[in-house]
């Protein structure tokens, strides 16, 4: 089935939506002297981390890829939990594998495709997954994904990344915000 074609569709954001990977990132990114500010979560590492390193690009990229080392590591170590949101998209997930179901499944996330990759199959999660995206390219492919009939819901923690999709996307696509609610909460909000 193409991403086009089905029904409805099912998309989830990684990082504090699927998984409690907050902890890890910090410490990760601590680990080579470099504190996360607020206002870098739901973007990719290039829009707050070479700004940060004022403008240096060359020290930002050695920077995340010392971090990638230390992520790896701790993800190897002490793999995250899943969240409410990440048991809705492996029970979603493994129903559209194993079952054919009507709809589809999918990760946006801007974290690095590595990390997302090593995440979702240690949670035996599968899926298309698309990662490295800025909110702008999240809002796209969703209004991408929306045309036809296609009912999309977009799960995502971040409530500043909902404000601007919601802003730029038709009302086919219900936006839901992942603010830790339970399997059964999130559940009635989804459906």
């Amino acid at each position: 089935m193409s991403l086009l074609s089905s029904q409805r569709h099912y998309a989830f954001d990684l990082d504090g939506t699927v998984f409690d990977t907050r902890h890890h990132v910090e410490i990760a990114y601590a680990s080579v002297g470099v504190m996360m500010p607020a206002g870098a979560w739901g973007r990719t590492w290039e829009e707050w981390l070479i700004p940060q390193c004022d403008g240096d690009r060359l020290l930002a990229s050695q920077l995340h890829a010392k971090k990638v080392q230390v992520y790896d590591q701790l993800l190897q170590d002490e793999p995250p939990e899943l969240t409410a949101a990440g048991e809705l998209l492996l029970l979603l997930s493994t129903k559209e594998c194993v079952l054919g179901a009507d709809f589809e499944t999918s990760v946006m996330t801007g974290a690095s495709r590595g990390a997302m990759n090593r995440l979702l199959a240690q949670a035996g999660i599968v899926t298309r997954s698309l990662a490295h995206l800025t909110v702008e390219q999240k809002t796209e492919r969703l209004r991408l994904l929306s045309h036809g009939r296609c009912r999309v819901t977009y799960v995502d923690d971040d409530v500043v990344a909902l404000a601007v999709m919601r802003q730029k996307l038709p009302a086919n696509v219900r936006l839901i915000h992942f603010r830790g609610q339970d399997a059964l909460a999130l559940r009635k909000e989804v459906w």
